[in-house]
C-alpha cells in the first residue's frame, strides 16, 4: 500500500527496516529472510517477516505476490 500510494517502489530487506520503519518499538525485531520488493503498482515479490516482541513472542508472516496481503504461517 505505501507503494502504491506514494508512487514508488521499495525493498523490505534485513538492511532496510531501520529506514523504512524508523518509529519500531524498543526491543522489538523484525527479520526479513529474503528481500522483499514492492512495486509502485502495488504488486510485489513474496517473502517471508518474522516479529519478534521484547517477551521473545514471535510471529512469522508471509506475503503473497501479486497484490502483496500478509498471512500467519502460524
Amino acid at each position: 500500500m505505501r507503494a502504491y500510494s506514494e508512487g514508488r517502489g521499495f525493498t523490505l530487506s534485513k538492511s532496510t527496516v531501520p529506514q523504512l520503519l524508523p518509529n519500531l518499538r524498543a526491543n522489538w525485531v523484525i527479520e526479513v529472510k529474503n528481500p522483499i520488493i514492492f512495486s509502485f503498482n502495488g504488486l510485489c515479490t513474496s517473502g517471508t517477516v518474522s516479529l519478534t516482541s521484547p517477551t521473545q513472542a514471535s510471529s512469522i508472516l508471509a506475503i503473497a505476490p501479486p497484490d502483496c496481503r500478509f498471512y500467519s504461517e502460524h
